[in-house]
C-alpha cells in the first residue's frame, strides 16, 4: 500500500491525503533556500509528530492494540467465511442513514484483521478521486462501487448496533459490454451522484475512444496479495472489466488499463475470447528508486572508507 501512495505521489505531486501535508508541493519547490529546506523540514516535524499523537500510545504501552481492535460481535469472522464462500468484499459503518467513518471499529481494523477491508483503506492517506468517490450522496451508488458486502449501523432513536450483510454490491471484479462515455471524471461521478448512470449494466469511462458491444460475459477475481491479483474471463465480445480497487499509477497489466467510474480500475478487454489477466503494481519510480539506492550505498560506504583512510 505505501508503494503505491509513495509512487501516485511523486508523479501526480498530490500530498492532499496526507496529514498537514496540502501545501508540501508549494514548500518544497516554490521556495528559495534556505527557506525551502526550513519549510519542509517544518512541515516533515510536525506530521511526524501528528502520527506519534495519534499512534504513540501503542508504543508507549497505555493502548493495547488487541484489545483496541477487538472483534466484536464477530464480525470479522462473518466477513472471513463470506469472502471465501462469495468472493472478497469490504465493510463499511452508519450512523442513521449516514455512512460515518467510526461507528463500531476503528477505521483501520486491517492493521491488525489481514483480509478486513474498509473502503475508505488506510484513512491516513487518501485519494483525490477516491474523496470525491466518498463524497457521493447516492448511498446506493457508492456502496455498489466499493464492493461492501457488510455493515454496522447504529440507529439514531434507540442507540442500537446492528451488524448485517449487504447484499447489493457489486462483485470485486465485473464485465461491461455497455460503455458509456463522459468528458470528465468528474461528469462520470455527477452522473453516478444524479443516479442517470446504469452502473449495474453500463460502465462510465471519461475518454470518447470506445463502442458498446453486447456480449456474454464471466469474470472471477483472484487475489494473491495486496499488489497483484488475476482476473479469470470468458466473454463473447470486448468490453472492459470494472475492478473495485483504486486506480493508482504504476498498475499494470498485459491489456490495456483505464480509469472508470472516475476513481477505479478498468482492464480493457479488446476481443471475444477467455484468457487470465495478470495484474500487478509496478511503478517506474520504483524501478530507478532501487538502483539508486544501490549507488548511494555503494557511495557512502566509499566515503567512509576514505575518510577512515585519512584519519590512519
Amino acid at each position: 500500500f505505501f508503494k503505491q501512495k509513495t509512487a501516485y505521489e511523486i508523479r501526480n505531486c498530490d500530498w492532499s491525503s496526507d496529514v498537514c501535508s496540502s501545501d508540501l508541493c508549494v514548500a518544497g519547490f516554490s521556495l528559495r533556500l534556505p527557506w525551502r529546506a526550513l519549510a519542509v523540514t517544518g512541515l516533515l516535524a510536525v506530521c511526524l509528530g501528528d502520527f506519534w499523537w495519534a499512534y504513540g500510545k501503542y508504543h508507549r504501552g497505555q493502548v493495547n492494540p488487541d484489545e483496541f481492535y477487538e472483534d466484536l460481535e464477530g464480525l470479522v469472522a462473518k466477513v472471513r467465511q463470506r469472502n471465501e464462500r462469495d468472493g472478497p468484499q469490504r465493510f463499511t459503518q452508519f450512523r442513521g442513514s449516514r455512512m460515518s467513518e467510526e461507528v463500531l471499529f476503528p477505521l483501520n481494523m486491517g492493521y491488525l484483521h489481514p483480509g478486513f477491508e474498509t473502503p475508505e483503506g488506510y484513512t491516513s492517506f487518501l485519494l483525490k478521486s477516491t474523496g470525491a468517490v466518498m463524497s457521493l450522496t447516492n448511498t446506493a451508488a457508492r456502496l455498489a462501487l466499493q464492493n461492501v458486502g457488510f455493515t454496522a449501523r447504529k440507529a439514531e432513536d434507540t442507540g442500537r448496533m446492528i451488524v448485517a450483510p449487504y447484499k447489493s454490491a457489486l462483485p470485486r471484479a465485473k464485465f461491461y459490454s455497455r460503455i458509456r462515455t463522459f468528458d470528465s471524471d468528474a461528469a462520470v461521478l455527477a452522473a453516478l451522484d444524479a443516479g442517470t448512470l446504469d452502473y449495474r449494466n453500463e460502465i462510465g469511462v471519461a475518454t470518447n475512444s470506445w463502442v458498446s458491444h453486447d456480449a456474454d460475459r464471466e469474470v472471477r477475481f483472484v487475489s494473491k496479495s495486496p499488489e497483484e491479483y488475476e482476473l479469470h474471463y470468458r466473454a463473447s465480445g470486448p468490453g472492459i472489466i470494472f475492478v473495485s480497487m483504486t486506480d493508482y499509477p504504476g498498475w499494470r497489466a498485459e491489456l490495456p488499463m483505464v480509469r472508470v467510474f472516475g476513481a477505479f480500475q478498468g482492464v480493457v478487454i479488446p476481443q471475444a475470447g477467455e484468457g487470465v489477466v495478470h495484474v500487478r503494481f509496478q511503478p517506474d519510480v520504483w524501478k530507478w528508486g532501487l538502483p539508486l539506492s544501490a549507488l548511494g550505498l555503494v557511495g557512502l560506504v566509499a566515503i567512509s572508507a576514505k575518510i577512515g583512510r585519512a584519519h590512519v
